[in-house]
């Protein structure tokens, strides 16, 4: 599986990632709402700082109330209730935001990391984000993992497909641990199938070649000696 700590990076990602503070549905509100939501967001962060959540998720609730369409208030707001391990009220407020703004992968892509439930509704989350980017195959990678215990065929299907999408448009840095580490896991995912598919011939050449296309595209054995092997 990816390791906890990329996962965590994916998550970072989410929380500081300020390229687009507003969803593009924001032209529905007013100059006057916006620049009102701006300020109550504003304060949120500075209270966020000082520790004092309670006033923060204040802050944060009238600024989606002013401006629905405030992405970063309702990831930053989430991200209050799971500091604390409250994954069911942080999943709640991203709910919220997705009601406002279905199709922000980063809204979807936050229910995973969300969820009491962790089974529950994954697969369609999954699902909801290869529709949303289909050109991001990091959604790919964890989806065909998620599925491996469950459905192997269709997890094999969707890794082939992320690992296509590796080869081709898809960049990942590999100069650092974070991207070293995703490579690193892809060619374990293999690893675990290859020793699954031992007996059916054509499938095991098939997918020593999708491996070894990953080894030699990101030159793995070099790659190896930049990150821990578990």
């Amino acid at each position: 599986m990816i390791t906890l700590q990329i996962k965590n990076l994916f998550i970072l990602l989410l929380i500081l990632n300020n390229s687009c503070v507003f969803d593009k549905h924001s032209k529905k509100t007013t100059q006057k709402e916006v620049s009102i939501a701006t300020n109550y967001y504003n304060d949120a962060l500075a209270l966020v700082k000082k520790r004092k959540y309670n006033q923060a998720i204040e802050k944060f609730d009238q600024a989606t109330k002013s401006n629905p369409y405030l992405i970063e208030a309702y990831i930053k707001w989430a991200y209050i209730y799971t500091k604390f391990r409250d994954k069911e009220e942080a999943r709640k407020i991203v709910q919220k935001g997705i009601k406002h703004n279905p199709n922000n992968y980063r809204l979807h892509y936050l229910l995973l990391s969300t969820s009491p439930y962790p089974y529950t509704d994954k697969e369609e989350i999954y699902e909801k984000l290869i529709s949303l980017s289909p050109s991001s195959c990091l959604a790919y990678f964890e989806y065909a993992q998620f599925l491996e215990e469950r459905k192997l065929d269709k997890s094999i299907t969707i890794m082939n497909q992320g690992v296509k999408l590796l080869l081709t448009t898809c960049k990942i840095n590999t100069s650092n641990i974070y991207g070293a580490g995703i490579i690193r896991d892809i060619i374990k995912f293999y690893d675990r199938i290859i020793a699954k598919h031992k007996n059916d011939t054509k499938t095991y050449n098939a997918l020593i070649t999708i491996q070894k296309a990953v080894k030699t595209r990101f030159k793995y054995f070099k790659l190896q000696s930049s990150i821990k092997i578990e």
